[in-house]
């Protein structure tokens, strides 16, 4: 009897363990096919284009692109709060997948008869602003599904949320928690308030029509959804929430940072070789994410011959831009640029990949 139930033990300790190794090798399996997710932030939009001076300081920076970024470590708590209960409210306690949050959103979607809350995780999210397109079909949610467990195996849950934050777009060309903290209050993110964060949390599900600067009643309606789930989650009181309900929208709006070049000529002048540089596969792409180099010593009026004069056609105030394609056949700014590729080689040594000490685009 004894000796029966010994090799029952060690029959299920193997199948346990036939099991746990298969699971390991179909995973490992399936993330050999995954891009890898450790080089995430190094991500650039395609059709942006970052201008940097001999010294490495930003001339200008072109397109869609992400102007400040925030470290992992330095998430404001606030912020932090506010986008967990509006988009994630498991966010650490899922692995990238949330079935509690995707039958919570199911259920609260068929009482309300509309679209009130989504199921995408804030891993999900990320992996398709990065990896993926926006197309609705199930290959798209299958891919992006295997990418949010491969992030959620390589990246810490502080990595995943500061990387979401500097990628997410915010409307009105704000791309990124502190880029729209500074289009719409002048501030940096730690010094936002309550229902300043909130507004920003609530701008991802629809930002171009959210956004304050174009319509500030909608964004005040998110707000209050917001400071709801706020309350719902713990992070804040009652008495928080209706002083912040009602507390003015006190738009303070501001220029995107890098948004207009230090030196404009050259500018323009690097934006017009870069073709020369670039393949048409590149530019429409993006390539790697490298800022293109440049000579420009830092001085304010560098040479004019061979500069173009030509101003950009006017589009409108900036805020109410869309996002802007890789590739329009124009030469102007905002959608014919991008960044360096490590395929492009160096005109001076001929190397790819040019390194910091190796200019790729030298000034007439």
């Amino acid at each position: 009897m004894r000796g029966s139930l010994v090799r029952a033990g060690l029959l299920a300790a193997a199948i346990g363990s036939g099991v746990a190794l298969g699971q390991a090798a179909l995973v490992a399996g399936i993330d050999s096919l995954l891009p890898d997710a450790r080089g995430i932030s190094a991500f650039n939009r395609p059709g942006t284009l970052t201008i940097l001076s001999a010294d490495g300081q930003v001339v200008q920076k072109i397109g869609p692109a992400t102007r400040e970024k925030l470290s992992s470590n330095a998430v404001p708590p606030l912020v932090e709060q506010a986008f967990i209960a509006a988009e994630d409210r498991r966010f650490y306690q899922h692995g990238g997948i949330d079935p509690a949050g995707i039958a919570r959103a199911l259920v609260r979607n068929l009482t309300e008869r509309s679209v009130q809350e989504g199921a995408s995780t804030i891993t999900q999210q990320l992996a398709r602003t990065v990896f993926l397109s926006q197309d609705q079909t199930l290959m798209r949610k299958l891919k992006e599904a295997a990418l949010a467990g491969k992030l959620e195996r390589q990246l810490t849950k502080q990595q995943i949320l500061a990387e979401y934050l500097n990628v997410v777009y915010l409307g009105s060309s704000a791309y990124g928690v502190a880029d729209a903290a500074w289009i719409y209050f002048s501030k940096t993110p730690d010094q936002l308030t309550l229902p300043e964060a909130a507004l920003i949390a609530g701008l991802p599900p629809a930002p171009s029509v959210y956004s304050p600067l174009v319509n500030p009643d909608l964004a005040l309606q998110r707000r209050q959804v917001v400071l709801r789930r706020m309350e719902e989650a713990g992070f804040i009181g009652a008495a928080q929430r209706e002083a912040a309900e009602a507390a003015p929208l006190a738009l303070k709006p501001a220029e995107p940072k890098y948004w207009v070049s230090r030196a404009p000529y050259f500018s323009s002048w690097v934006q017009q070789e870069l073709p020369r540089v670039l393949s048409k596969e590149q530019l429409e792409v993006g390539a790697s994410p490298c800022a293109a180099a440049s000579t420009w010593p830092g001085r304010t009026r560098p040479r004019r011959r061979s500069m173009p004069t030509r101003p950009a056609p006017w589009r409108g105030p900036w805020w109410r831009w869309s996002p802007a394609p890789a590739w329009c056949g124009r030469w102007w700014a905002a959608t014919t640029s991008t960044e360096a590729s490590s395929t492009a080689r160096c005109r001076r040594c001929a190397r790819r990949a040019p390194p910091s000490s190796c200019s790729s685009i030298s000034p007439p």
